[in-house]
């Protein structure tokens, strides 16, 4: 009896393992649900765009969500295909070295709900990939979960007040009664380092066990996952909450938009199309009218086309002579949004067609998540009629 504990207990490993991934890939349908909701909500909320945490372009906040949503279905798509792969019976290969008993490993594997068996018994008894893989995808995902709740966090500080939370997100100060702190997003971010040190922590374990049954790389290694599983799933419960009652502060928002020059790349690509000037040349002089402009302390939405043709004449010996309405057009930032139609842009005829595909995949993935769990459930009647009819029952 005790050597076959190996195996055994690797079997009752994978199907625990397996109801606890089929939960977490339940928990970021919800997640990403609610991300594309809201995408579709706010798809024309014009907010400003950041890179190195500088005003960039004009997004809108539908557009940063279906972004949040696209990576959130990578994560999907990899603990997926975990679950799949590792759905395979290690039952039957004893302590390690198979058995001399006359046994029926697919049969087994059939009443179990697995899709066949391991074929190679050490292997079936000594891996422990499987657990290894599981917490670097969730360690991925908790990576990129505390990267969004960082932009929330900066978002909602009183310098940005682009985003707003109920009090469910957020907690007073113990002692500042004017505080209102993003505790949800501290949780978020905080957690991430725990579930990095869970993996860690595994990989060294297992590294240190020989490739066979070992207590360390089945107790410690294991251990790990469970611990990040359980966070995981409390993680999502509160992303989702995030997601889903964020407001943003849309007329703050496109004010910004308006006025932190974030619309100069739509300035340049106005003198390209209607100068005929190369990127290079058009960077050159609209670098120059943004200079001019904050000297002047005028914002971006009071650039006009003289002072255009001001910094083209110091730039390139020449005026562009650009319509005031043109330029007046490509510094509004909803008409500079609007313009940006490529494939994966945010303008709402290449985002509005992007989210109903994304719905479309959400809604086949969340069947098929279904269909498994229906399948391990007759599985699961099968064994009990199966265990029913050996005993005479």
């Amino acid at each position: 009896m005790k050597s076959k504990r190996g195996a055994r207990r690797r079997n009752e490993t994978n199907g625990f393992f397996r109801e606890v991934l089929l939960n977490l890939i339940d928990a970021l349908h919800q997640v990403r649900q609610t991300a594309l909701s809201n995408a579709q909500a706010y798809a024309e909320v014009v907010m400003p765009g950041y890179t190195h945490l500088q005003p960039a372009q004009p997004i809108t906040y539908g557009y940063y969500l279906s972004a949040v949503e696209q990576a959130l279905e990578r994560d999907c798509r990899r603990l997926t295909q975990t679950l799949d792969g590792m759905n395979q019976s290690p039952l039957g290969a004893a302590a390690f070295a198979g058995t001399p008993f006359n046994i029926d490993r697919a049969r087994t594997a059939e009443l179990l709900g697995f899709d066949g068996y391991l074929d190679n018994a050490l292997d079936a008894v000594g891996s422990r990939d499987f657990i290894l893989e599981s917490l670097s995808h969730l360690s991925l995902l908790s990576v990129f979960w505390s990267r969004v709740a960082q932009d929330y966090f900066v978002w909602s500080t009183l310098e940005f007040s682009l985003i707003d939370f109920p009090d469910s997100v957020a907690a007073t100060s113990s002692i500042m009664p004017q505080k209102k702190n993003p505790t949800v997003l501290e949780y978020l971010k905080g957690r991430t380092g725990h579930i990095v040190g869970l993996l860690m922590g595994a990989s060294i374990t297992i590294k240190g066990s020989n490739f066979s049954h070992t207590g360390d790389a089945n107790r410690e290694g294991t251990r790990g996952f469970w611990e990040a599983a359980e966070e995981s799933l409390r993680c999502l419960k509160l992303l989702d909450l995030v997601l889903r009652t964020a407001t943003p502060n849309a007329s703050l928002a496109a004010r910004r938009a308006s006025e932190d020059f974030s619309t100069a790349t739509g300035l340049a690509d106005l003198i390209v199309r209607e100068a005929d000037l190369s990127f290079r040349e058009a960077h050159h002089v609209v670098g120059a009218v943004v200079r001019m402009a904050m000297d002047a302390g005028l914002r971006a939405n009071q650039i006009d086309s003289a002072m255009v043709d001001v910094c083209a004449l110091e730039q390139l010996g020449h005026a562009l002579k650009l319509s005031a309405e043109s330029v007046r057009e490509c510094l509004d930032p909803a008409a500079n949004v609007q313009a940006r139609s490529s494939a994966g842009g945010p303008a709402l005829s290449s985002l509005l067609p992007s989210l109903t595909r994304a719905a479309a995949r959400l809604a086949a993935e969340r069947e098929l998540n279904q269909a498994r769990r229906d399948r391990f459930a007759a599985a699961h009647d099968r064994l009990q009629a199966a265990t029913r009819a050996q005993a005479g029952l």
